[in-house]
């Protein structure tokens, strides 16, 4: 029987846990490196947090691995500098890529995902923070997912 797939936000918590152990770094320093409260990383490491692109992209840095790393299985360089400055705008276009291969309008990818009409149009333009909750029901309207 497969395994289910964890959600983004159990897999992001397990990641950061198990990275903060093996590197030795504690909650604080990696707070004080990603400059995120505390309380941010208690809520994300205790899938709590709805963790918004930005902050795993900080996390990620703090933690020198990339965020893609935060989320899978495999072995990832540290991101680079354009790729901080562009991980947005790959994520968008990830969506816009999937959600045409499946020949869905940005609409019907709304609708399906439960979010507000035009939510996707805001998305694919780059122009919004997207939370983990948000990335899963995309994920799930396209019928992908994220890897155990």
């Amino acid at each position: 029987m497969p395994e289910t797939p964890l959600l983004a936000k159990e897999q992001l918590a397990k990641s950061i846990l198990a990275t903060r152990k093996e590197k030795n770094i504690s909650g604080d320093a990696l707070c004080e490196k990603a400059s995120v409260s505390r309380n941010t990383l208690h809520l994300i490491e205790n899938k709590c947090a709805n963790a918004r692109l930005d902050t795993i992209m900080n996390l990620a840095v703090a933690l020198s691995v990339d965020p893609c790393y935060l989320f899978g299985q495999d072995s990832y360089p540290p991101p680079a500098d354009e790729r901080v400055k562009t991980f947005r705008a790959s994520v968008a276009a990830n969506i816009q890529r999937y959600r045409l291969l499946r020949e869905i309008s940005q609409n019907e990818l709304a609708k399906r995902a439960g979010l507000p009409w035009g939510y996707a149009s805001q998305i694919e333009r780059k122009s919004l923070d997207l939370t983990l909750d948000v990335l899963d029901k995309i994920a799930t309207a396209c019928c992908c997912c994220c890897s155990a």
